[in-house]
């Protein structure tokens, strides 16, 4: 330091290139060690006698930028590569700085203008992916990462960002590698544990999430993030008092994590041990959600951001399998999340005016969901598509989700415009909105945040839900709900929807018939652990479809058929699973009963497996709170008896309505005592099994590929474009 101090005084001296360079690397040193007061003294000393020094220039504007001032920094960096055009680190680092400041087309050109002058540097290529993936040009970035990784194996950050774009790119096998590639490189790299735990719990392995989370904790136990998203994993095993616990850890560690604190207050179990649960956890989240709509802030920018980060980290999805009208509830959580969203993106959350297609124009609809793919809440919707009537109609299709397969072509090619946008709210929802569509339909919001967070703003002059999730949406900015008139109750089905319900023919939708799989003589009832002489009762719904108070009807079958095996779906968490299967214990006890003698829980199939297995099945057994939609059909398909409860909801009628559909009455029951009644009698009567197996495939074709409905969308989508009378 003596040296650099040796700048002072009257006269300048002419440039003595040793003492420059003495002075920069002592400069450097402090930079490097932390002592930024320090280094930014000597930089400055330097520029008093040589004003033109590029280092010197360079160094400054570095201190500043980590000083938090990007402003400065840039404008002193800049000024380092126009006085030496070919210094690569100031292009490097102008890079950096760009980032900082959210300019990252800028950082961009400043990282090819590194790479350029210096080829073959790992560093400069991972910092322009980063710059690319901040863009949203994830091809681009994932070639980058892979140009680091080729140039510089052992960089574990370049492994762990070709993870993160991988990801984003919807290739989680390959995204997997690598985050596992950065962790051989660096077992402490606390956030490639976190990414890995994440991708794990996409995936349903949550146990093995849960450890990923676990580690990374202890390498950043200061991570606020990290606490929720263990939160996030306990809760979806049931673990609440532990998630809750990781809420507030989060909290703790930041007060302002909004996320969090919507975690903490919405938190609901995936199953329940008994009633009394259902209802403690229903008040918990009335009284959270009450809690939030009345202390939510979106005066600043901060606050915004928070509680749009907030509406993108959760959604109520298994509020709606407690068995209960949640029209009130719904309507709530709907309107909070309007409220954030039409703050933090006003141009999208006015009033359009219904725009009437000029003459000869088409109706442009469009059609989102981040499950344009084969997933059972948008396994329908191709029917629709297929049958539009393109003289009339033009289509319009966004897929937000990132993973694509088959089902995906399918759907591009039903469409005239396909987007894949996949991941982030602004790309897609400005996509929708420049399109001008005269109709936006969203087939199942309330699967996942990013959908819900689009349906919150107004991005056609007409949107609408559709039951994919069958529940209202409780938007104000969704106009109507399209259901099929056989799936709605009698009684004012109106008053279970904040939107205007349109009932369109029978079930509503344009549904393929399932072809049965490929014969298999392997795939016996031995294959699956099961006995020729028992009586099969296929219940495969999700477990959260079932219901504490409804497992005695499993055990009051047994009691008179002791033939009778109730076969069951496992849940992905064995946590979950043990729940269910300590219920059914208490539930067969209490008829002195022992549950293993007459269920089975089967790990979950591949679809062909299970395909046949529903083949190798007596009876199918419907859920009676939450009806299976899909499964049901593809029960029917192959000609299984179905036995249904409709309830008062429309989710509790899917299978009913199907049932009608084929002009089955028989095995729809008015209780529970008659559900009994209908599936002993199918057990019990293999005759007059075998009739209503006859009915069914002679009737199939009036449930399949109806397109009735599509004339009726049809008439529906023209008199709601063509403006007031």
């Amino acid at each position: 330091m003596g040296k650099a101090r040796g700048f002072g005084g009257a006269q300048k001296p002419p440039p003595d290139e040793a003492l420059v360079r003495e002075a920069l690397e002592v400069a450097a040193a402090n930079l490097e060690a932390g002592r930024h007061t320090r280094a930014a003294g000597i930089y400055r000393q330097i520029l008093e006698r040589w004003p033109e020094r590029a280092e010197a220039l360079h160094g400054l504007g570095v201190v500043h930028h980590l000083e938090g001032d990007h402003e400065q920094a840039a404008l002193l960096v800049e000024q380092a590569t126009q006085r030496l055009p070919g210094y690569a680190q100031a292009h490097h680092n102008l890079g950096h700085i760009r980032v900082a400041q959210g300019r990252f087309k800028e950082a961009i050109r400043c990282y090819e203008r590194a790479i350029a002058l210096k080829p073959g540097n790992a560093e400069a290529h991972l910092a322009l992916g980063y710059a690319l993936e901040a863009d949203r040009r994830f091809l681009e970035a994932l070639g980058q990462y892979e140009r680091a990784t080729a140039l510089a194996p052992d960089l574990a950050e370049a492994h762990y960002n070709l993870g993160n774009v991988l990801d984003q790119l919807g290739q989680p096998q390959r995204a997997e590698t690598a985050y596992r590639a950065a962790l051989a490189l660096q077992p402490d790299h606390g956030l490639s544990h976190n990414n890995l735990g994440h991708l794990l719990q996409e995936r349903g392995d949550l146990a093995e999430a849960e450890a990923c989370y676990r580690r990374a904790l202890t390498l950043a136990p200061d991570q606020a993030r990290i606490h929720t998203n263990l939160g996030t994993v306990l809760e979806a095993q049931g673990q609440m008092q532990e998630a809750l616990f990781s809420y507030e850890q989060a909290l703790a560690i930041d007060p302002l994590d909004t996320a969090a604190r919507w975690r903490v207050r919405l938190a609901l179990p995936p199953i329940y041990r008994s009633e009394t649960e259902i209802a403690f956890w229903r008040e918990r989240f009335a009284a959270g959600l009450e809690a939030l709509c009345a202390n939510t802030p979106l005066a600043t920018a901060a606050e915004r951001e928070r509680a749009l980060a907030a509406s993108g980290s959760q959604v109520n999805f298994y509020l709606q399998y407690q068995g209960l009208d949640d029209t009130d509830l719904q309507g709530g959580y709907g309107n909070l999340v309007a409220r954030v969203l039409a703050a933090s993106y006003p141009q999208w959350a006015g009033d359009l005016p219904v725009r009437p297609p000029k003459p000869g124009e088409k109706i442009r609809v469009g059609y989102a969901s981040a499950h344009l793919l084969g997933h059972s809440g948008t396994r329908w919707l191709l029917g629709w598509l297929r049958h539009h009537d393109r003289s009339r109609f033009e289509i319009f299709c966004y897929h937000s989700g990132p993973e694509t397969d088959a089902v995906t072509a399918a759907f591009k090619s039903a469409a005239d415009h396909f987007h894949h946008l996949p991941g982030a709210l602004e790309p897609v929802c400005g996509q929708v909105f420049s399109d001008r569509l005269h109709v936006l339909v969203y087939p199942d919001i309330g699967m996942e945040p990013l959908t819900t967070q689009m349906a919150a703003l107004r991005l056609a002059p007409v949107q609408c839900a559709a039951w994919g999730h069958p529940v209202t949406t409780g938007l104000p900015t969704i106009d109507y709900y399209l259901s099929g008139e056989a799936m709605e109750p009698p009684d004012n089905p109106q008053r279970h929807y904040s939107e205007t319900l349109v009932r369109l023919p029978r079930l509503g939708v344009c549904y393929p018939r399932p072809a049965p799989p490929p014969p298999n003589p392997t795939r016996n009832r031995a294959f699956f652990g099961l006995e020729d002489e028992q009586v099969l009762y296929l219940c495969c719904q999700s477990l959260f479809k079932y219901l504490p108070q409804h497992d005695g009807i499993f055990a009051q079958i047994a009691c008179q058929l002791p033939a009778a095996r109730f076969v069951f779906i496992a849940h992905p968490s064995e946590k979950i699973t043990a729940v269910f299967r300590e219920r059914l214990k208490r539930a067969f006890a209490a008829r002195s009963l022992e549950w293993s003698d007459f269920c089975h829980l089967l790990p979950r199939q591949n679809y062909t497996d299970y395909l046949h297995l529903v083949q190798l099945a007596d009876v199918f057994l419907d859920s009676f709170a939450f009806s299976g939609g899909n499964t049901s059909l593809e029960a029917l398909a192959l000609g299984l008896p179905v036995v249904t409860c409709p309830g008062f909801l429309m989710r509790s009628r899917l299978a009913a309505a199907a049932l009608q559909g084929l002009g089955l009455k028989e095995t729809i029951a008015r209780d529970g005592e008659h559900y009994v009644e209908i599936a002993l009698r199918l057990g019990i009567d293999p005759l007059w099994r075998q009739q209503i197996q006859a009915r069914i495939d002679q009737n199939l074709a009036a449930l399949f590929e109806d397109t009735a409905c599509v004339s009726a969308l049809e008439k529906f989508l023209e008199q709601v474009v063509s403006g007031p009378e």
